[in-house]
């Protein structure tokens, strides 16, 4: 054991000497990998990680090679490749990735050093304040020449320029967060290293990525792809990118949501308005960050604020059907897991906050301004309320429910947040997909419309209820529960339809309960539309349900109320129809749930 230990001695001396492997293999072949690996110096080094303070790469390539120090070995401390990082060594670097690619990956291994060499480096480090000199933030010649010198002198001077770690400082602060996985390309990037940086990024990123159909395989674009803003920010900063290569980042920013990686991107301050056929980045971001999976869910918000912060106008709507809150509501129902919806909705709420309109009328612009609705965007519907948006997207996401309770819970959160930034439930719009024939409707008639393919859900009619919506409306000479029964009847009266047990009925008698909130006047006129539409041709499975229901909105418009009922009635008008106003009466609790509407 004691040669060994002479024999392994001696190599890292050489090999620190700069000797080249044909000197020095004899030492060395005659050991077992296992006796290589296993030896370690008093302060726990092995003999990779001399090799690599000396800056060997050749010998480094020849004990890979040989099969010593590959995978699945583990150094207890400071892994192979962060420490070829953290001492800025790009050949090193790129000969243990050849070998170890998995060392790409973030570490919980300590990268952690004997006081002596963290001395000696120190000394030796170039830089010792740790300051990239900024570079000037010019598009190439080749490039768009739209970004001025005022642009680029204003991202300099409200950005912060990127600052290397002394290595001391940066171990220190990796010793005080021993639960944080750190990658090489982390300790590269705060180490200052440019060079490093290129190389785990080229060497690592774009491979992971080969599958991909990268229309760049720019440095800048692999530091978004990697998901770095550090090394983003050294790389802009060594040289601004060409005008192509900071469009296809930015795109990759939008499409996963990554938002740090695109505050950088944003902050070089070019033009952006004739990117993606000038749709808005807001539209783009919540088309497609719906399509990448979980992943960028909780990114959505933060990169939300991202171009909010860079004056992205949130209610910019040309081209038609873009506007950012519906192209938000419209992706926003994770059908499947609620916890993914919650993110959207806070999406919602800076919107709203930033000052979005949930009363802008997607289907009106188009008829007044026909030029813009020629250059719509495919791909939704255009709508005339943020509410009206809202239910139309439960009712197209239903058939994929695997319960009712996450659409009711959608339903809810979006509306309260909606009717905090002054959504109108009666205001009057287009019902339905506005590319097809539809009818004009109120909030309350899109949920009537929209419970044919729900099911009328007591909850959700309640949330609609409570903030305001007024079943006494009518529009296009319908109210809610004729809007109702007619598309239930047009269901039922396709032959593909086979009801012999009934199975509506609940849902048709749950919807006459709207009575109980309609004036008395509008009961008997609901009454004369429902029997002059419905009373003569049916089929024979229609029939059955015409019957029943008018004799229960007969029931209902003979009905004489209680002077309760109608002093909570009139209260509850008085009240805007809405729920907070109620609560702040200085009157008893139980009065409240009175005039509340409680018990549809």
């Amino acid at each position: 054991m004691e040669s060994i230990k002479s024999d392994i001695l001696t190599f890292i001396r050489l090999a620190k000497k700069g000797e080249q492997s044909r000197k020095l293999r004899g030492l060395i072949e005659h050991v077992s990998p296992k006796d290589v690996t296993s030896w370690r110096d008093e302060d726990g080094l092995d003999v990779m990680h001399h090799v690599i303070l000396g800056d060997n790469a050749e010998v480094v390539t020849f004990m890979l090679q040989r099969g010593f120090f590959v995978r699945p070995h583990i150094p207890e401390v400071a892994p192979y490749c962060h420490l070829a990082a953290l001492l800025g060594e790009r050949t090193l670097l790129q000969v243990l990735l050849q070998y170890r690619p998995d060392d790409y990956f973030p570490s919980l291994v300590p990268l952690r050093l004997p006081a002596y060499v963290v001395h000696e480096l120190n000394g030796n480090q170039h830089q010792p304040n740790g300051v990239i000199p900024p570079s000037v933030l010019r598009e190439n010649s080749s490039s768009n020449s739209s970004a001025s010198s005022s642009s680029s002198s204003s991202f300099m001077t409200s950005t912060k320029h990127y600052q290397t770690e002394p290595i001391a400082s940066l171990l220190e602060n990796l010793k005080r967060h021993p639960n944080t996985a750190t990658s090489p390309l982390d300790i590269a990037a705060r180490a200052g290293h440019l060079e490093c940086v290129r190389v785990i990024l080229n060497q690592c990123v774009l491979k992971r990525h080969a599958d991909d159909t990268l229309v760049d395989k720019s440095d800048v674009l692999l530091a978004c792809l990697a998901d770095h803003p550090l090394s983003l920010t050294m790389l802009v900063e060594s040289q601004a990118p060409t005008r192509q290569e900071w469009e296809h980042a930015v795109e990759d920013c939008l499409h996963h949501a990554r938002a740090e990686c695109l505050d950088v991107l944003l902050h070089l301050g070019r033009e952006t308005k004739h990117m993606f056929k000038s749709m808005n980045f807001y539209h783009v971001l919540f088309t497609y960050t719906s399509i990448q999976g979980v992943s960028s869910y909780p990114r959505l918000a933060q990169t939300t604020e991202v171009l909010v912060k860079h004056k992205h106008s949130v209610r910019a709507h040309v081209p038609c059907r873009t506007y950012p809150m519906y192209s938000l509501l419209t992706h926003a129902f994770c059908f499947h897991d609620y916890s993914n919806t919650q993110y959207y909705v806070k999406a919602l709420r800076i919107l709203l906050k930033h000052g979005a309109d949930p009363c802008f009328d997607e289907v009106k612009f188009e008829k007044r301004h026909p030029k813009h609705a020629a250059a719509k965007i495919i791909g939704r519907s255009a709508y005339s309320s943020a509410l009206h948006c809202l239910l139309e997207t439960v009712e197209n996401y239903s058939q994929y429910l695997e319960s009712p309770a996450l659409a009711v819970k959608f339903v809810e959160d979006c509306a309260s947040v909606l009717m905090g930034g002054k959504a109108d439930m009666n205001h009057v719009g287009h019902i339905g997909n506005s590319d097809k024939k539809t009818i004009q409707g109120t909030v309350l008639h899109q949920l009537a419309k929209s419970s044919v393919a729900l099911g009328v859900n007591p909850a959700m009619v309640r949330c609609v209820l409570r903030h305001g919506a007024d079943p006494s409306v009518k529009v296009d000479g319908k109210y809610a529960i004729n809007v109702y029964f007619d598309q239930l009847f047009q269901k039922l009266s396709s032959p593909k339809v086979v009801d012999a047990k009934r199975k509506f009925m609940d849902d048709a008698m749950t919807m006459c309960r709207l009575c109980m909130f309609m004036n008395p006047s509008a009961i008997r006129e609901c009454l004369d539309m429902f029997v002059r539409d419905h009373g003569r041709t049916q089929t024979d499975q229609v029939k059955v349900y015409v019957a029943a229901v008018k004799e229960e909105l007969l029931k209902h418009s003979g009905q004489v109320h209680h002077l309760r009922d109608l002093s909570a009635w009139t209260v509850w008008s008085a009240c805007g129809r809405t729920a907070e106003n109620v609560r702040a009466l200085k009157i008893a609790a139980e009065l409240k749930t009175f005039i509340l509407p409680m018990g549809f």
